[in-house]
This record gives C-alpha cells, structure tokens and sequence, in this order.
C-alpha cells in the first residue's frame, strides 16, 4: 500500500508540476502578447492619425501667363489658399478684394491661388486683365474642382506645408474669418 501511496503522491507532483509549468508558460506567452498588443496599438493609432488627415489632391494648373504648374509644387514649398471661382458667379467677383488684401498681408509666406476651372478660361483671362490685381490668377480643368469637391463657387481650400488640408469655407469670404484660416494653415 505504500507503493500504491508512493505512486498517487508522485502522479499529484507530476500533475502539480505540469500544471505549474502550463500556468507560467502561458503567463510567460500573455506577458509577451500584451508586449506586442501594446505595439500593435501604437502602430494602429499612428496609422489613424495619418488615414484622418486629408491630404490634397494634386492638379494641373495654368497662369495667366501660360505658365503650367502643379498644385504640389506650390504646397511642398509653403501653404497654399486656393479660391474657386467662376467668371459668372457675382459673389466669386466680390471675393476678388478680399482675396487681394489677403495676398497683400500673406503673400509672402503662403501661395494664394485664385482658381477658375472649367470652360471659363477666357472669361476668367479677361477678367483679369479688367482688374489690376497682384495676386496671380490661375485657369484648370473641372478635374481640379472635383478632386477638391468643389460643387459651389467660391470656395476656399487652406492647404499646409506639405499636402494636409487644414480647413475649406463655401461662400463669400469675409476678410477676417479667412484670415484666421490662413493663420491656422500656416501653423506647423
């Protein structure tokens, strides 16, 4: 009978030290995934940050000069404040003065882009050689307008440093809402 103990005791260390050893492998193993998850979740938020930040879209564009450019040439330089508008749109022709004073006090240290798109380019080159603006004046195709979702003139796009789209107003500006908007553009 001793024997008999002898053995029940063994099989209960036995069982006892696999238990034991399951218990700190898996604690082990736990200990090392929530390593990983932690990680992961880093990773994962990082990864959110950039997919939340709306970038811009590139696009062909045309001076009145003639002289093609690409938006993301403009924006890889410094910020840029593009303005949609249409020849025939009233309101996009009263803007015009607002956008000037913005492009007198910003001009330096952000592109201002006054953008008519579609079919209007002679209308809008002709508008501009009516009107003495320094700002520069830009012509391109509907594309442009879409990739921006552009469906109402004006409109206003402030593009950071770098491509990330910081803030958009649709309708008249007035120059102090858009001032700030410019503002906050140019901050890193």
């Amino acid at each position: 009978m001793n024997k008999t103990r002898a053995g029940i005791k063994n099989k209960i260390i036995a069982a006892l030290a696999v238990a034991c050893a399951a218990y700190f492998v898996s604690f082990w193993m736990g200990t090392e995934k929530e390593a990983t998850l932690e990680a992961y979740e880093k990773a994962a938020e990082e990864a959110m940050i950039a997919d939340t930040e709306i970038l811009a879209h590139n696009g062909h564009i045309r001076a009145m000069d003639g002289q093609d450019t690409e938006i993301r040439d403009l924006y890889n330089d410094k910020p840029v404040l593009i303005y949609f508008w249409m020849p025939w749109s009233d309101d996009s022709k009263e803007g015009m003065p607002v956008l000037e004073n913005i492009y007198r006090r910003y001009g330096d240290d952000i592109h201002v882009v006054a953008l008519s798109f579609g079919s209007t380019a002679e209308e809008a080159r002709s508008f501009y050689l009516q009107h003495a603006y320094a700002m520069p004046f830009y012509t391109g195709a509907l594309s442009v307008a879409d990739d921006y979702n552009v469906y109402e003139v004006p409109q206003c796009v402030m593009i950071r440093k770098g491509g990330a789209i910081s803030d958009r107003v649709a309708g008249l500006p007035d120059e102090r809402s858009l001032a700030y908007m410019v503002e906050r553009g140019m901050e890193p």
